[in-house]
């Protein structure tokens, strides 16, 4: 059986005008437009005459007594989304939808467009096995009524509803193949009626006709195996890479694996599977639109627009602008209390009061975006899409790519126009909602020059004469293809209607293919494929390529055919093996990339030279310009504990100042409400301090005086905490909880340090040592004096128990570094201007009210000699001000562990490498 049962019926009826082919696939119509000139020898046809199914039965199936105009699929939508708004008002269906979602059932109009051509065909098989009607049959016939009202006060008709016998036009119609669609049930009996309609039908394939499949161990092997097998079809048989096509029944996963493999093997292909215009950033621009309107300009839905680089901005720099600004300025979304409105956006410009002009840019986008929306006819849609792009894109810089496709979304919105302009009472609630989800069932097909293999989704170039037709993953579960007919209805209804068994057409596309291909078909599978397991397809005949040897050569492959295993073992040095007479283009080119990329010498392992590409001069500039003042190092607890975590790190986070780029907003930064809670005890701690009160918390409760205190330090934190507006908007509604959670935390403070006055809080402290010469500052939490004691108690708050780090507390064998703050902070106190001998020192946790002594025996159980401690850090602080000075972040003289590098964010730029258990 081969592909000449069409030839010689193309050829005997080519000269015949009135002949018209109809195929199930514009493909397979333009192949064989293009076959038939090739082998009759004329040099053109009408292609007029070539025609798909699609087209076919919209315009050419109609019965006798019609005189009427198919409906286009486009009105039918429309038609459904009016009947679900009346729906909603009238409540008329109860199954096809349920009266709780009546009021928003959009998302069921695709659903119910499916069902309008099969009506016609379920109500003769209803009527035709007499069942007592229930709810859905109820609603079933309601909906095919007013569907037949809508035809027929518009003078249309639907073709899928149409009776024998059909009304002939003049033509003669040679109908190829049409028992593999899906809906030749719906158009089966008046096509079978007709006298000028002729059905060419899928012949029957003999058992010992039936085509092999190779099947293979894996996924990976089944692709190099058909990448060998076309190379060698190509070279030995003279098949141009233009006439073979490889048809793919899941494109998404094995098309990027298709295209790295043929690459490798020097195959041109090119890919010819349609995807929606939404699925482009240039047609995403549509929805991105909408979604931005729709959530009132939220951060992510205008960022994912601005920073869409398919479109052709005319301010770049301003669309990055605002997204910086709404990152800084925590614009997550806009938001509405006691029934006001507040733009977040707006707010935070207003309460900057700078940046004026990108401020007049959000406005006017704003205000483009939202007319562009809105609009409620598809005339006003593309009015404001014309307004839009005047102002924001420069068209003329717009890659081409992009271009056809907005072109197209253009085009197809005229397309509505027109049908708005026919039927001017067909109209949508949603009419830019339509126009989006319109435009996401609208397929592109990239356009190119490339001449390569057609690698095409499965079913589509079934019937269309290729010289050589190739099917990977022709496992069971991929090439089965089963119609559901009326498919909207349950199983024992269908059966109830007489449809026992479902077509079962797999063999048949199976066959087709084998048909027209010029040469044998090409069919494989594998045992474990990308994405699970599978079996070869029932219908072939197996041949086997699973293989338990290790270095196993594909069916028919030499090695001289697989160059790649040809080579590798030469360099294995395996027997029988020769040096590989030539390489690749790809191995050639990337050769020469690797050499012109490697590095003259290589940096040493211990990391000197890892600021080695930055000038010396810059690099001191950089470290200067951060800690140094007047040409003297500054250090402070934070610098000690960042350098000594890591050297490196410190030179990429602090000086270089390298960051991940993150254009994420959020609510609030991480630390936020810990920087709340230490400003309320700031104000608080303050205000006992300028009444000279001492802290109490008779019975762990505080007084009404210590509580109007705290409330009034709560709301003034609250006040000038600087955070986004919708950050403060929320912490105002939840002030009163907060005040809870204060009022616990500091009546635990106060009672921990009963009787103590408050000498200062958030006071910051310098000095200056001699030799060697550096500046040590610092900021301190809070300081007390227990007035029994006359000591000092010094006291830093943390948010958690986990930001007290009680492991490094003092300098020890096993720590030698230990935690900089209290050492840093009694040296401050000690050597400022105004001395203070400070004997105590402890962490105080604002979520467990738990307090960390460090040393003193006022705060301490046990006494510990803290002097070694300070010496430590006294030496470190030396050891830092030499190091920043000789610019020295190598980290050979720091035992970095494992985990450190592991979390740390710089490593994909560090690269530092570790021996476990004997490997690197």
């Amino acid at each position: 059986m081969n592909r000449k049962i069409v030839e010689d019926l193309l050829i005997k009826h080519a000269a015949d005008n009135s002949c018209v082919f109809v195929f199930p696939t514009q493909t397979a119509c333009e192949l064989w437009a293009d076959r038939i000139i090739l082998i009759n020898g004329v040099k053109s046809v009408a292609t007029q005459r070539f025609v798909a199914w699609d087209e076919f039965k919209g315009s050419c199936v109609r019965g006798v007594t019609q005189d009427k105009k198919a409906i286009p699929a486009t009105l039918r939508k429309i038609f459904v989304h009016m009947l679900i708004d009346k729906n909603a008002r009238e409540h008329f269906f109860s199954s096809l939808i349920p009266a709780e979602y009546a009021e928003g059932a959009t998302n069921f109009a695709p659903w119910i467009s499916s069902l309008l051509p099969s009506l016609a065909q379920w109500k003769r098989h209803a009527q035709k096995a007499g069942i007592t009607p229930d709810q859905e049959d109820k609603d079933l016939e309601k909906l095919y009524i007013l569907y037949k009202d809508f035809l027929d006060s518009r003078n249309l008709f639907e073709p899928a509803w149409e009776t024998p016998p059909l009304k002939e036009d003049g033509n003669k119609y040679f109908i190829f193949f049409p028992e593999i669609l899906m809906d030749w049930g719906e158009y089966k009996d008046i096509l079978e009626s007709g006298k000028n309609i002729t059905i060419v039908k899928v012949p029957q394939i003999e058992e010992e006709e039936k085509p092999a499949c190779h099947f293979f161990a894996n996924s990976r092997e089944e692709l190099r195996s058909l990448a060998l097998y076309l190379r060698k079809a190509h070279e030995e048989k003279g098949i141009p890479w233009n006439k073979i096509a490889v048809s793919v029944p899941d494109m998404e996963t094995y098309a990027p694996y298709i295209e790295r493999e043929f690459s490798l093997y020097m195959i041109p292909c090119v890919k010819r599977n349609g995807s929606p215009l939404t699925q482009s950033g240039a047609g995403n621009f549509f929805l991105q639109a909408q979604q931005c309107a729709s959530s009132n300009f939220s951060f992510d839905s205008l960022k994912a627009m601005l920073l869409n680089n398919e479109l052709p901005w005319k301010e770049k720099e301003l669309n990055e602008q605002l997204i910086v600004f709404g990152q800084k300025n925590n614009c997550l979304c806009s938001y509405e209390y006691k029934q006001k409105k507040t733009d977040v956006w707006e707010e935070a410009f207003r309460q900057d009061g700078k940046e004026v002009r990108l401020f007049n840019f959000y406005k006017k986008l704003k205000q483009d975006i939202s007319n562009f929306v809105n609009a409620d006819s598809f005339k006003k849609i593309r009015t404001q899409y014309f307004i839009l792009r005047n102002d924001f894109f420069n068209m003329e810089s717009c890659p081409v790519f992009s271009d056809f496709i907005m072109s197209r979304c253009i085009s197809e919105l005229s397309s509505l126009i027109d049908l708005e302009d026919e039927y001017p009472d067909c109209t949508v609630k949603n009419t830019y909602s339509f126009f989006t989800e319109y435009l996401k069932d609208k397929m592109y097909v990239m356009q190119t020059q490339e001449m390569g293999v057609q690698v095409l989704p499965y079913r589509l170039s079934a019937a269309a004469p290729f010289d050589l037709q190739a099917v990977i993953d022709s496992s069971q579960a991929s090439l089965q293809i089963t119609y559901r007919q009326l498919g909207f209805l349950n199983d024992v209804k269908r059966e109830a209607l007489g449809f026992k068994e479902d077509p079962n057409v797999s063999d048949l596309f199976i066959s087709l293919y084998k048909l027209c291909s010029g040469h044998d078909a090409y069919f494989s599978a594998a045992s474990k494929t990308f994405s699970g397991y599978g079996i070869s397809h029932a219908f072939f005949k197996e041949e086997n390529h699973i293989s338990t040897e290790k270095n196993y050569v594909p069916f028919g492959i030499s090695e001289t055919d697989d160059f790649y295993a040809g080579e590798k073992n030469w360099m294995l040095q395996k027997e029988n093996s020769s040096f590989p007479p030539q390489i690749s283009s790809i191995e050639k080119n990337g050769f020469a990339s690797w050499k012109k990329n490697q590095c003259e010498k290589a940096h040493p392992a211990d990391g000197s030279a890892l600021a080695e590409g930055i000038p010396r001069d810059r690099l001191k500039e950089l470290v200067e310009s951060k800690y140094f003042r007047q040409g003297i190092p500054v250090i402070s607890s934070t610098a000690l504990t960042n350098f000594y975590n890591c050297p490196r790190s410190f030179l990429f986070e602090k000086i270089l100042q390298l960051n991940e780029k993150d254009n994420e907003a959020e609510l609030m930064d991480p630390f936020a409400m810990g920087n709340l809670y230490h400003k309320i005890l700031e104000f608080f701690c303050k205000e006992l301090s300028s009444r000279q009160l001492p802290l109490t918390a008779p019975d762990s409760k505080l007084s009404e005086e210590y509580t109007e205190i705290l409330r009034k330090s709560t709301m003034d934190a609250i006040e000038t905490f600087r955070v986004s507006p919708l950050a403060k908007q929320l912490i105002l509604t939840t002030k009163e909880a907060l005040l809870q959670t204060m009022t616990l935390t500091v009546a635990a403070f106060c009672s921990k340090f009963e009787g103590c006055k408050v000498v200062e809080s958030e006071a910051e402290y310098s000095y200056k040592n001699d030799n060697p010469e550096y500046i040590c500052t610092g900021k301190i939490d809070c300081l007390l004096k227990n007035e029994d004691e006359a000591e000092f108690i010094l006291v830093d708050f943390k948010s958690t128990d986990n930001a007290v780090h009680k492991d490094t507390f003092y300098a020890s064998e096993d720590v030698p570094v230990p935690n900089f703050q209290m050492p840093v902070y009694m040296n401050l106190l000690a050597k400022s201007e105004h001395p203070k001998n400070v004997e105590n020192c402890t962490f105080f946790s604002i979520s467990s009210h738990k307090t960390f002594g460090v040393t003193g025996s006022l705060v301490c159980k046990e006494d510990i000699d803290f002097l070694p401690t300070m010496e430590r850090v006294n030496f470190l602080m030396q050891d830092f001000c030499t190091r920043i000075k000789n610019l020295d972040f190598s980290i050979k003289d720091f035992d970095i562990d494992f985990n450190t590098c592991r979390s740390c964010a710089y490593k994909a730029v560090c690269r530092r490498t570790f021996n476990v258990a004997g490997e690197e």
